[in-house]
């Protein structure tokens, strides 16, 4: 008997957004190895290089978040060299980054 799309055959499943086995065990590990560094690991960051710093922090964020994918956010400031926003262009854009427009949330 075919499943009907869209249905799983076991009601009862994993819950939708929870993490499967995998993904789980793998943040699970590097929290652990985290926590073992932790003590040095700061001072590790801060000796480094600012730019094989931010290198390094990005990679390390890569597994632990998911990725975000990209929008694009146009807004018209009258003087875009103006160090500093009026009210208004300063309610356009938290209007756009927090309602862009294809009506989704950022």
């Amino acid at each position: 008997m075919a499943f009907k799309k869209g249905q799983s055959g076991n009601p009862k499943g994993r819950e939708k957004g929870s993490l499967n086995k995998s993904t789980r065990e793998n943040n699970e590990r590097i929290d652990k190895v985290l926590k073992i560094l932790s003590k040095t690991l700061e001072a590790d960051l801060k000796a480094l290089p600012e730019g094989e710093r931010i290198k390094t922090w990005l990679a390390l964020c890569e597994y632990r978040n998911h990725k975000l994918s990209r929008s694009e956010i146009a807004v018209e400031i009258d003087d875009p060299f103006e160090l500093s926003l009026s009210d208004d262009q300063l309610q356009k854009l938290i209007k756009a980054i927090v309602q862009p427009t294809n009506g989704k949330p950022a």
